[in-house]
């Protein structure tokens, strides 16, 4: 662990144990030198010494005269679910390693890339383990969005990627009946998908 970074953090020495479990003392970028538990450290739920909290909590409070917009709201919550272990998110989002890009801690420049929000339209991650960044984010529908989750199962097949779901509507098969022959009965996707479900089975697993 010595020598090694994670996130602003620096590994200098070990620290003895915090519990049962062992510690180490981290310098971060900005100077500051912190005491961490190794399992906080590799999971990404401490990636500094406290300094991009404080920071993005800084930037809540600058003036920019959108303070009330809609577009406002979703950036303030986005920065808060990933910087912030006190909000009930905190878990799916910052716990998980999700950040926010080094650009879009300005709302200026979140509002820059992303404009205003559409109508029924959501803050949404193509890639739902990747960063809240201007590479990685769309405005998405509801239903978009409940499609991009990590309950979805995404199978590759004749060179296309997508979720159980839509292959099913592809095949012309219920979603119920894709996900017990693929995922309960062992099937071969091929098989899964191709072999006509009996006359009364789509309707029953609806």
């Amino acid at each position: 662990m010595i020598g090694k970074q994670f996130g602003k953090l620096t590994v200098i020495k070990e620290s003895g144990h915090l519990g049962s479990v062992l510690a180490f003392d981290c310098k971060c970028d900005c100077g500051n030198v912190v005491t961490v538990r190794g399992p906080s450290l590799r999971s990404g739920n401490t990636s500094s010494c406290g300094c991009v909290h404080k920071e993005m909590v800084g930037n809540l409070n600058r003036s920019h005269g959108q303070s009330n917009t809609t577009e406002y709201s979703i950036w303030q919550n986005m920065i808060s679910r990933c910087s912030n272990p006190n909000v009930d998110c905190y878990d799916r989002y910052g716990a998980r390693g999700i950040v926010v890009s080094d650009e879009w801690r300005f709302f200026e420049a979140f509002y820059a890339d992303m404009g205003e929000k559409p109508e029924g339209m959501t803050l949404d991650r193509i890639d739902n383990c990747g960063p809240y960044s201007k590479e990685n984010c769309r405005w998405a529908t509801l239903a978009e969005q409940a499609r991009n989750t990590r309950r979805n199962h995404f199978v590759e097949f004749n060179g296309k990627t997508k979720c159980l779901k839509d292959w099913a509507e592809e095949y012309g098969l219920a979603y119920n009946t894709l996900r017990k022959r693929f995922l309960l009965l062992g099937w071969s996707f091929d098989k899964a998908v191709t072999t006509p479900p009996r006359p009364f089975q789509n309707s029953l697993a609806r």
